[in-house]
């Protein structure tokens, strides 16, 4: 087997699972962007969302088009100063990649509990709304219950 050959294999691998990710992020972007139920809240959110995650996905695939391409930079330069140099970019990229993932991560995280904060305030003016019509429906039930003057009902 080749030299070349394992990282070709999984460069390759990467850069076509990017590619998926990058059109299932373009495909979910068009449905939201359809979705007349959205607030600018949430419109917000999954514009920023896209954004951050084509960039992940892009970036990704270039990693992946750079690893079988550092396997060439060291048979063409056979300097390990350019070796170093070129891999030490690619680990920055990688690096550079996980921050972005830990970013889409919190943006998720606070999008979520403030998504939940409004669905919870939602729920106690419901909640408020539901025990008023429960007063005022004992209140009524109780009153026309009540015998006249004449102890009749």
């Amino acid at each position: 087997m080749p030299d070349w050959l394992p990282a070709l294999v999984f460069g390759s691998s990467l850069t076509l699972i990017a590619l998926a990710l990058m059109r299932w992020h373009f495909v979910s972007w068009n449905d939201q962007k359809k979705d007349e139920t959205l607030n600018d809240f949430d419109r917000n959110h999954f514009a920023a969302q896209y954004r951050r995650r084509m960039q992940t996905s892009a970036m990704v695939a270039v990693v992946g088009l750079l690893i079988p391409l550092g396997d060439l930079v060291f048979q063409w330069f056979k300097s390990p100063v350019w070796f170093g140099i070129y891999w030490c970019v690619v680990l920055v990229l990688v690096f550079w990649v996980a921050l972005l993932g830990f970013g889409d991560r919190a943006a998720t995280r606070a999008y979520t509990d403030a998504a939940m904060g409004n669905l919870n305030k939602e729920r106690v003016s419901y909640e408020a709304q539901l025990a008023d019509l429960k007063k005022r429906y004992a209140s009524e039930t109780s009153s026309e219950a009540e015998p006249d003057q004449d102890g009749d009902r």
